[in-house]
């Protein structure tokens, strides 16, 4: 819970870095469906906004109802997710971001048969580029971030994670790419 705490304090300082107001562009507001998530069946929409020329903060909502049937079967999520992050732009479109995913997960386990159901927060580290384009007055982007996630905490943990491998058993792999359309 701690870290959860620490993360929210640094979102809130870094937003504060801005270069100058002058130079922000004119739609603040975006939304920013993920065209990666659905195909892990997860639905995510995220708002974004402006706060200056190297700055963003996002918000939004997901449906996790992923499931796992790999090599090693995890089990299948039922997952009501907020999600919160903050992108910084380095150098034109290059960003990383930072997402906080606080969520109420029904989690069936296929290692035991029986369900979890609990609070979580997960984290994603991303880097991405993003590609800008204007058709008429509307303005689009695509925003190509990979990363990587894993879980602050579980409320109730999943057999074979425990809270010291819980970090490193949860460590993941995100492609995600964003569709955004500028407001």
């Amino acid at each position: 819970m701690k870290r959860f705490f620490l993360i929210s304090a640094l979102l809130c300082a870094a937003s504060t870095i801005c270069i100058s107001q002058a130079d922000a562009p004119k739609s603040k507001w975006a939304i920013e469906p993920s065209l990666t998530f659905p195909i892990e069946r997860i639905y995510m929409v995220n708002m974004a906004y402006n706060i200056c020329n190297k700055s963003e903060i996002l918000f939004g909502f997901a449906f996790q109802n992923w499931e796992n049937k790999n090599e090693k079967p995890i089990g299948k999520a039922h997952a009501y997710t907020l999600t919160a992050g903050y992108r910084y732009y380095i150098w034109k479109g290059l960003n990383a971001e930072i997402m906080l995913f606080p969520a109420y997960n029904n989690f069936l386990s296929y290692v035991d048969n029986k369900w979890y159901n609990g609070f979580e927060s997960w984290i994603e580290y991303r880097i991405g580029y993003k590609i800008e384009w204007n058709i008429n007055t509307a303005g689009f982007y695509l925003n190509i971030q990979p990363g990587i996630g894993h879980g602050l905490y579980l409320q109730h943990l999943w057999p074979d994670l425990n809270k010291k491998t819980m970090l490193k058993e949860s460590i993941m792999f995100i492609p995600q790419i964003a569709f955004g359309i500028k407001l």
